[in-house]
C-alpha cells in the first residue's frame, strides 16, 4: 500500500489548536497519509484505518470538552479528504488542482527581467461518462460503513445520510436496513451493558434509542433484546440497596428512571418480589424484639409501599415470629408482679397494628397464666 510516512500525526499525544490548524493545512492525500497515486481500494483502507486512531467515540479516557472538539475537527477534515477521493470525478478535479497549484507555485516573480513563464494548460477530465453501477461494490462499502460508525457519536446520523445516498442510486432503504439489523442490534445490546449500571445509565440508553430511530428497527425489536438486561440490573441494584434506611425510596427511583425502556412497572416488581419478602422477614426476625420493635417494623411496612408492596401478605409472611415473640415476652414479665402487666399491655397494643388482638387472644389462652391477662384483649 502507498502510504507516506511524513507528517504522520502522533495520535497517543494530544490534540492541541495548533494541530488542527496543521491538519486544515494538509492536502487531502496527506490527511489521510497516501500518496497521490494512491488506488480507490488503498484510499477506502487508509480512510478505515485512520478513523480507528481518531474519531472521538473511539478513544478512551476522552472527557475533556476542549480537547474532545478538536478530535471532532480533525475526523470531519479526515472525512472530507475521504469523501473527496472516494469520487472518481471529485478526484480527477483536486488531481488536477494540486497538479495546477504545484506547477504555478514553481515559478518566481521576483525577477522582473525573467521571461514570463510559459502557459500551462491543465489537463482536462477524461470525458464524462455514464459510471458503472455495481449494486454489490456499493453494499459491501455500505456495510463497512455502517460497522466502522455505528458505535460513534453521530454514527446513526451518517449511516441515514448514506442511505439516503444509496436510494438515490436505485438501492432499496429496506433491502439496506435487514442488511444492517445485526449491527444495529449488537451496537444497542453493548452499549446498554455498557451504561445501564451508571446513575444516569437509562438517560443515555433513552437517548441512544431516539438516534437509532430510523435505521429501520421497530422499538419493541430493541426493547425485546434488552428485556432481560434491565430485569437483572434492577434485581442487583435493589439487593444492594434494600438494607439501607432509604432503600426502598431509592429503588423506587430506579423504577422511574428505568421508565420507557419497554419493561412494565409490574414486571420490574415481580422480579424483586421475593428479595422484598425475604428482607422484610429478616427485618422483623431482628427488630421484634427491641423496644421500639413493633414501630420500627410497621415504618418499614410503610417504606415498602411505594414499591407496591401487600401489607397483608407480608404481615402474613411474619405472623409467627410476632406470635412466638408474644409468649416469650408474656412469659419473661408474667412473673414481674409490680410492671408485669403494664408491660404486657403496652405490646399488646404495640402489636395490634401488626397482628389482629384476637389472634394473640387465642395464642395467650393455651398459656396457664391467662387468666392474670385476659381482661388485656
Amino acid at each position: 500500500m502507498n502510504f507516506k510516512q511524513e507528517g504522520n500525526f502522533n495520535s497517543e499525544s494530544k490534540i492541541t489548536e495548533e494541530n488542527v490548524q496543521s491538519w486544515q493545512n494538509k492536502n487531502y492525500y496527506q490527511r489521510l497519509n497516501l500518496s497521490q497515486n494512491a488506488t480507490a481500494d488503498e484510499i477506502r483502507k487508509a480512510f478505515r484505518k485512520i478513523s480507528v486512531t481518531y474519531h472521538p467515540d473511539k478513544i478512551q479516557g476522552l472527557q475533556n470538552e476542549s480537547l474532545r472538539k478538536n478530535y471532532e475537527e480533525v475526523f470531519k477534515l479526515i472525512s472530507e479528504a475521504y469523501n473527496a477521493l472516494s469520487d472518481d470525478m471529485q478526484k480527477a478535479k483536486y488531481d488536477n488542482k494540486l497538479h495546477y497549484s504545484s506547477t504555478s507555485s514553481g515559478f518566481s516573480q521576483s525577477r522582473t527581467h525573467q521571461r514570463p513563464p510559459p502557459t500551462y494548460n491543465p489537463p482536462q477530465p477524461p470525458p464524462k461518462q455514464e459510471k458503472k453501477f455495481d449494486k454489490e461494490k456499493e453494499i459491501r462499502d455500505f456495510l463497512d460503513f455502517a460497522k466502522g460508525n455505528i458505535n460513534g457519536t453521530y454514527g446513526p446520523d451518517y449511516i441515514k445520510k448514506k442511505i439516503k445516498e444509496l436510494a438515490a442510486l436505485g438501492i432499496e432503504p429496506k433491502e439496506l436496513f435487514t442488511l444492517i439489523k445485526d449491527i444495529v442490534l449488537k451496537d444497542w445490546i453493548t452499549y446498554v451493558k455498557q451504561e445501564i449500571n451508571g446513575t444516569y445509565g437509562p438517560d443515555y440508553i433513552k437517548k441512544k434509542l431516539q438516534k437509532l430511530d430510523g435505521l429501520g428497527l421497530d422499538q419493541t425489536i430493541f426493547f425485546s433484546a434488552i428485556r432481560d438486561i434491565v430485569i437483572n440490573d434492577f434485581i442487583t441494584y435493589s439487593a444492594k440497596e434494600i438494607n439501607g434506611t432509604y432503600g426502598p425510596g431509592y429503588i423506587s427511583k430506579r423504577l422511574k428512571n428505568l421508565d420507557g425502556l419497554g419493561v412494565e412497572k409490574k414486571d420490574l416488581l415481580s422480579a424483586i418480589a421475593k428479595l422484598t419478602m425475604d428482607h422484610f422477614i429478616s427485618f422483623v426476625s431482628k427488630e421484634i424484639n427491641g423496644t421500639y420493635g413493633p414501630r420500627n417494623i410497621q415504618k418499614r411496612l410503610t417504606d415498602f409501599k411505594v414499591l407496591g408492596t401487600n401489607d397483608t401478605i407480608f404481615l402474613t409472611s411474619v405472623e409467627k415470629i410476632i406470635t412466638g415473640y408474644f409468649v416469650t415476652f408474656i412469659r419473661e414479665n408474667i412473673k414481674n408482679t409490680t410492671f408485669g402487666i403494664k408491660y404486657i399491655q403496652k405490646r399488646i397494643a404495640e402489636l395490634s397494628p401488626l397482628i389482629e388482638k384476637k389472634k394473640l387472644f387465642e395464642i395467650a389462652k393455651a398459656e396457664p397464666y391467662f387468666d392474670k391477662i385476659k381482661n388485656l384483649f
